[in-house]
């Protein structure tokens, strides 16, 4: 049997970071055979300046808004940047099956192997349909009003139906919430019924979004005022945002929580409380350039490691984004962190990416038997290059 042997300068293999004396050994269908010594791997070992990884999990991204690319100007605040969205979707079909199509091939260039996408229509079926790319669909449902919950439930069912219609059984389909300021206590509920194993939600994203639920202030009143909301029947919670939709989800799934700018200790307290009595796994997805291009803001990294959080990290859409690239997404992250270990920062990407997405199973590692696809990123992160 034909083996490909990949040395470089380290290896990471989804755990832990091994020095340049190994050698990575797969079969030519990209399954992992083993990681073994230089001096017993033998001979037609390709050897590359950097580190050789699995492949990278984007945990969180917007495929379907890649037309949007360039369209909303950076630092537009939250408010401006989502009416910017919504008042921009009636862009021609064709150039937005276009976007997809482009955004998914670049993925696929920058060592990306597995996504969690949002998806609010159905716009992405075609491409991922012929994809290289593994995508767990999160069908977003929204709604502030409650008097609205079960028609946009039964929106966001129709669109999980023509996931799975087209893209078969296996298809990868959750209904999800899309953030605690648009969906409805009684929206969360009903999603929460459906018992989907994997749920999704941008949360505090900025500190705005705490105001608005805690007091009924601040600019989200301005954001539904522009959409014409009625907003009579909101009754603020008095608490933080987490904390007020996490009481609404139970069970043993795993959740995963975008953004959490203005998330706090006392979150993350209430988020540990919660999980040891009735939850599965819990993780914290940051998307810093997206962070950066809407608010000019950056997530407490610090603080997360401090509590042994699981971090994973995604690039959210080309609509706040320059690029689909997890490895730019390291690179701005240590700009405003150099001490962050690079080891730790690659996990957060490979393995925890692939267990916060159920995929555990064929990605994330170097684990004998597993595809998890292989790059190598240069030593000072500037360039990816997708081996397998």
């Amino acid at each position: 049997m034909a083996y490909h042997k990949y040395k470089a300068d380290k290896i990471f293999t989804g755990i832990t970071m091994l020095n340049g004396d190994k050698v990575l050994i797969c079969k030519t269908n990209g399954e992992i055979e083993a990681i073994v010594n230089d001096n017993e791997a033998g001979d037609d070992i390709r050897n590359f300046n950097g580190i050789i990884s699995p492949g990278l999990v984007n945990a969180h991204c917007h495929l379907e808004l890649s037309y949007l690319k360039g369209v909303i100007p950076e630092k537009t605040g939250m408010i401006d940047f989502l009416l910017g969205v919504i008042k921009r979707r009636n862009f021609d079909e064709e150039l937005r099956l276009q976007a997809i199509e482009t955004a998914d091939n670049e993925m696929l260039r920058s060592g990306i192997v597995a996504v969690g996408d949002i998806c609010n229509g159905s716009d992405t079926v075609r491409q991922k349909s012929r994809s290289e790319i593994i995508y767990r669909n999160f069908i977003e449902a929204a709604g502030f009003p409650e008097s609205v919950a079960e028609s946009r439930l039964s929106n966001a069912i129709k669109v999980a139906e023509i996931f799975r219609s087209e893209l078969g059984n296996s298809a990868l389909v959750d209904i999800v919430p899309h953030a605690p300021y648009s969906v409805s206590g009684k929206l969360m509920d009903l999603i929460n019924d459906l018992g989907a194993d994997y749920v999704s939600i941008h949360n505090q994203e900025t500190e705005d979004e705490n105001e608005f639920l805690q007091s009924k202030s601040g600019s989200f009143l301005r954001l539904y005022e522009e959409l014409g909301s009625d907003m009579s029947s909101f009754i603020p919670t008095g608490v933080s945002s987490l904390q007020s939709f996490l009481p609404h989800f139970s069970g043993k799934r795993s959740m995963m929580m975008v953004h959490n700018i203005a998330s706090s200790q006392d979150d993350i307290d209430f988020s540990k409380k919660y999980q040891a009595v009735d939850f599965g796994n819990m993780y914290w997805c940051f998307c810093p350039n997206a962070n950066q291009y809407i608010n000019g803001t950056i997530p407490d990294v610090r603080m997360f490691e401090r509590n042994n959080c699981n971090i994973v990290l995604g690039t959210d859409s080309l609509a706040s984004n320059h690029q689909l690239d997890l490895v730019n997404e390291i690179r701005t992250l240590r700009k405003f962190y150099p001490e962050l270990n690079i080891a730790n920062v690659l996990r957060w990407c490979t393995m925890n990416g692939a267990r916060a997405l159920g995929l555990e199973e064929q990605l994330g590692s170097l684990d004998k038997g597993k595809q998890p696809g292989v790059v190598v990123i240069d030593g000072d992160l500037g360039n990816i290059k997708r081996l397998i």
